[in-house]
């Protein structure tokens, strides 16, 4: 195994995306005061998202090998042995539950509830069974905003929850909206994901639903004083804009403007998270 395969394996662009909302999110809570126990538990989340990562990439190696988009992996591939890719995910996520206990019980519970939302539930038991496996993944997306808050105030308060919780109606839209742009793949994967069984004229109805949901659960923080008036204003213009192309998907349903969608998710998260900072630096 290359250090390119390996590092394929650990999703750099999922990784490199967790990593960048436990440290903004840090920075929003502790007000950008760096606080002992920070860098270690940064370190657990590397290893755990890695970790998660390569297990993903061990248990669908047989449905990657079907999809267009995902057959070039190291596994499907063969350019990474199963075995090799399974001790180096075990030893991976071992380490970051070793990190976790060092880091007290709430993180212990936090590591331990992601990567059993992302590996066991979503990937192993959820996704080929069931049309609504994505909400599985509520705990796994949510899990490094409340750690980061932990870390930050030693706990995590209703504020810090609250914006753990708005980032999982971001997954639903973000995984819909890539299953719309490659409705082929998961029709030979056989992966029941809602938009594609239920038919792109449908479908695209439960990704504008989802946007919804999270631009207007964004937006409700501010609305109950979870964040004050600078978060709104940072956050409202880009919301529009994916909410334009949420009309353009009705107007036109096609692959495009799911994209669009799909892309434009990720920088509406990332933007909001920075609103957050912005916010909590007062």
């Amino acid at each position: 195994m290359t250090p390119r395969d390996f590092f394929s394996l650990c999703k750099p662009k999922i990784t490199i995306a967790v990593m960048l909302l436990f440290i903004l999110s840090y920075l929003g809570a502790s007000g950008f005061y760096l606080k002992e126990g920070f860098l270690l538990a940064l370190l657990g989340v590397l290893t755990l998202s890695c970790g998660g990562c390569i297990l993903n990439n061990y248990f669908d190696r047989d449905i990657d090998a079907k999809m267009t988009r995902t057959k070039s992996r190291p596994l499907p591939d063969g350019r990474v042995g199963a075995k090799t890719a399974l001790i180096s995910g075990l030893i991976l996520a071992l380490i970051s539950l070793v990190i976790s206990i060092k880091l007290g019980p709430l993180p212990f519970g936090l590591f331990l509830l992601g990567i059993l939302s992302y590996v066991v539930v979503y990937t192993i038991l959820a996704k080929r069974r069931s049309s609504l496996s994505v909400l599985t993944l509520v705990p796994a997306i949510s899990s490094p905003i409340w750690l980061s808050w932990y870390i930050a105030d030693g706990f995590v308060g209703p504020k810090g929850f609250m914006s753990g919780l708005t980032m999982a109606f971001w997954g639903l839209m973000h995984f819909w909206s890539l299953a719309l742009v490659y409705p082929e793949d998961y029709i030979k994967a056989d992966i029941p994901i809602l938009p594609v069984k239920s038919g792109f004229k449908k479908g695209k109805n439960y990704v504008i639903i989802s946007c919804l949901a999270f631009v207007s659960f964004a937006h409700i923080l501010w609305l109950v004083g979870l964040y004050g008036l600078k978060y709104a204003i940072f956050i409202t213009p880009p919301s529009l804009v994916i909410l334009y192309f949420c009309v353009r998907l009705i107007q036109k349903p096609t692959k495009r403007q799911a994209y669009q969608i799909f892309k434009l998710s990720t920088m509406l998260l990332m933007l909001i998270i920075v609103a957050m900072v912005i916010d909590g630096i007062g």
